[in-house]
């Protein structure tokens, strides 16, 4: 969703699987951030989410806060 010209909000879910040693994961997820498009192809992003995994064996913690940084390359 844009914000202004340049800097636009997002909002994403996921359904992730996690391939382990004893067991298969899966779980839910989301975050939401924004991305800053100084350039029509390069975008700077920060999102912040959580993820929950219902059934992973080989993990104790089955709960995660997660923060990303990156770069998006937007090809037109």
């Amino acid at each position: 969703v844009p914000v202004v010209k340049v800097l636009k909000a997002f909002i994403e879910a996921e359904l992730p699987v996690l391939f382990g040693v004893r067991s298969t994961g899966y779980g839910i997820g989301g975050s939401g951030g924004a991305e800053w498009q100084p350039l029509p192809y390069l975008g700077l992003f920060l999102a912040v989410g959580g993820r929950h995994i219902f059934n992973f064996l080989d993990s104790l913690v089955t709960d995660r806060l997660m923060f990303s940084l990156g770069v998006r390359l937007w090809i037109p």
